[in-house]
């Protein structure tokens, strides 16, 4: 007879990759072995909701923000204690399996209250980032005090917990979605790419080591290119590329973090991957790479070694190895590459840590718990049968398709569109910002009657739009540009804004093209938007953003910016061969985005009444909305 099991993940996969794509697929895995699965998390969006998806009841929350939480040094994140607290009051579980340290704590209130067991799952080393709260310290012991039982994703970290807390934990090792990956024939090992998805951003990462021991290894590979896909910022391409000289610059790629799916074709297409982390919990992109058949360069330290155990598909250097050991470990998995059997050495590899290997693991630790007589306290409440419903529920994703042209509906539609979108740790609430941009377009188009059609975004940051309007109905392709600097070679991710122009030889058309806060950063804007008017159908419209500047009336040029007021912008698309037939003031943004703690009171305040302003006089508006059509021609 199957469980009812509460899993619980204060962030979400596929937003956060990390431990919560293990809890996801866990839950997936669980509710096929025929048990009744609640996923318990949160995301973005303007309310509470639920979901029944891959056979997984998903319930998604909202987090408080507010100023007096930074006062109390309280994340945004560890509000969600209270939300995963009320869920599982309202629900009758057999267990509950925790993921971070706040829904543990909730948890274990949870078993004070009820007597229901859990088990916390540590996939990484949480207490020396968690104590930087003011509660974090006291929350993080009581979780490990009270948990039912402890599971480790390696034995450095059961070793870690051990000496640190004196717990012992069991090692259920990482997973991996065998189907998710598969195997490439034929690699071009003339031109070997060796891929790092780790982020630039994180220190004990050590991608600068990683960049510098490929210095030194187009000395003996020329033709090497070397794919940085982890989270970055300009500022951090820039020092890394300047750490290097010219002629390996020009072999790096950096196209960030990338799209979720593009992920088992990097790996399929690498010569080797490389993880050069110290006090790597564990490493699932080493499982990701070896089941694409893709061997693996790693560094002797904390969990690594549990998976590369063996030299047919991995070669490990040490900690305090440098640059040109690191290179020799690169010279030996290029080797390894270039051995025909070692594709399926390393899928053999990693079909070991397959969830039909793995997730019976869990099961029968559960099982342990369950008849080990550990029933916690006895209660201060009955469980209750049944469960709160919450706000919407598939049935009103329904409602709202049908609905689009509500304001309600569109945002509601926009919160359910990024159930699909991958996004970076950082930016995980900070998308947030782009719904009244977002909603504003569609709300446009379908006011104006365009309800489909082939669609052209072109913008910097263009994944939350792009997925909205395929939720929407229409045909969507995007163009996503980087800013100088940022990369320097052409990537599927980004066309830098130099290469505008190349819009011309895109054989399609479009109905309508939004071209996103990006006009302002083109060196010809005259020329770019004649470019753009050229690729429109009849009757087709162009969406023009841009910042808005207020304090002048012609056009300025500074630092690499132009800078328009409305009449300015207007007079450059009419003299594009374009028509303005609407225009007017939007907001974009209403808070900081990437921030884990609320501003400071007085910042909160300034920034409410900065926004209040703004959208009682809409000419003081961050951005400028301006549609256009082609001249008609007599």
């Amino acid at each position: 007879m199957g469980l009812r099991i509460a899993i619980t993940s204060t962030v979400s996969w596929p937003y956060v990759r990390r431990g919560s794509r293990i809890t996801y697929e866990l839950a997936v895995y669980l509710a096929k072995q025929g048990h009744e699965v609640h996923y318990i998390s949160t995301k973005p969006g303007s309310v509470s909701r639920r979901k029944t998806v891959d056979g997984v009841h998903t319930e998604y929350h909202r987090l408080i923000e507010h100023p007096l939480l930074t006062l109390c040094k309280v994340q945004k994140f560890d509000t969600f204690s209270l939300s995963c607290l009320g869920s599982l009051l309202n629900g009758d579980y057999d267990i509950v399996q925790t993921t971070f340290p706040m829904d543990a704590f909730a948890a274990s209130v949870h078993k004070s209250i009820r007597g229901t067991p859990f088990v916390h799952y540590m996939f990484d080393r949480f207490y020396p980032r968690y104590y930087i709260t003011r509660y974090g310290k006291l929350v993080f012991n009581r979780c490990i005090r009270t948990a039912s039982r402890i599971g480790t994703i390696s034995g450095f970290i059961r070793d870690d917990l051990k000496e640190k807390f004196g717990v012992e934990g069991v090692v259920i090792p990482g997973t991996v979605d065998i189907e998710q990956f598969t195997l490439r024939e034929n690699k071009d090992v003339n031109v070997p790419l060796i891929l790092s998805t780790s982020s630039l951003q994180e220190p004990r990462k050590r991608v600068d080591l990683l960049v510098r021991a490929f210095e030194r290894l187009l000395v003996h590979v020329p033709d090497a290119i070397l794919i940085l896909s982890g989270h970055t910022v300009p500022e951090r391409t820039k020092a890394l590329l300047e750490s290097v000289n010219p002629r390996t610059r020009k072999s790096i790629e950096i196209p960030g973090v990338g799209k979720r799916e593009d992920l088992p074709r990097l790996y399929q297409n690498a010569a080797v991957t490389v993880l050069p982390s110290v006090n790597e919990a564990f490493g699932l992109v080493i499982l990701e790479s070896l089941a694409s058949g893709t061997p693996v360069v790693g560094t002797r330290s904390g969990g690594i070694p549990d998976i590369l155990n063996d030299p047919q598909t991995g070669v490990l250097f040490e900690e305090g190895d440098g640059p040109e050991e690191v290179c020799m470990a690169l010279l030996k998995g290029l080797d390894l590459s270039r051995d025909p059997e070692t594709k399926m050495r390393c899928r053999r590899h990693a079909e070991q840590y397959s969830w039909s290997n793995i997730g019976p693991l869990y099961e029968k630790l559960y099982s342990d718990v369950l008849n080990s007589g550990q029933p916690g306290k006895s209660g201060m409440l009955k469980k209750k049968p049944g469960e709160k419903k919450i706000r919407e529920d598939n049935q009103g994703l329904k409602n709202h398709a049908n609905n689009r042209s509500n304001k309600k509906s569109l945002n509601y539609l926009f919160d359910d569109a990024l159930d699909e979108l991958d996004i970076d740790y950082d930016n995980y609430y900070g998308i947030d910002l782009y719904k009244p941009f977002c909603t504003y377009v569609s709300g446009w188009l379908f006011d104006n009657g365009v309800r489909k059609g082939n669609v052209l975004v072109i913008g910097f940051f263009t994944r939350p739009l792009t997925v909205f309007l395929e939720k929407c109905g229409f045909v969507v392709k995007e163009v996503a540009i980087s800013r100088e600097g940022e990369s320097l070679r052409p990537t599927e991710s980004g066309m830098p804004v130099s290469d505008i122009h190349m819009l011309k030889d895109v054989p399609e058309t479009y109905d309508v093209i939004i071209c996103d806060d990006l006009i302002q950063y083109i060196q010809y804007p005259g020329k770019t938007l004649k470019i753009l008017r050229d690729k429109l159908n009849p009757g087709g419209k162009i969406l023009l953003t841009i910042e808005n500047y207020a304090d002048g009336t012609t056009p300025l040029h500074a630092v690499g910016k132009w800078k328009y007021d409305m009449r300015a912008l207007a007079q450059l698309i009419t003299d594009a061969g374009l028509s303005v037939s609407r225009s007017g003031y939007i907001m974009k943004e209403k808070a900081v985005a990437g921030s884990l703690f609320p501003p400071p009171v007085l910042s909160y305040f300034y920034k409410n009444l900065h926004f209040l302003m703004q959208k009682a006089v809409p000419s003081l508006r961050s951005h400028i909305f301006i549609a256009a059509a082609k001249k008609s021609v007599s």
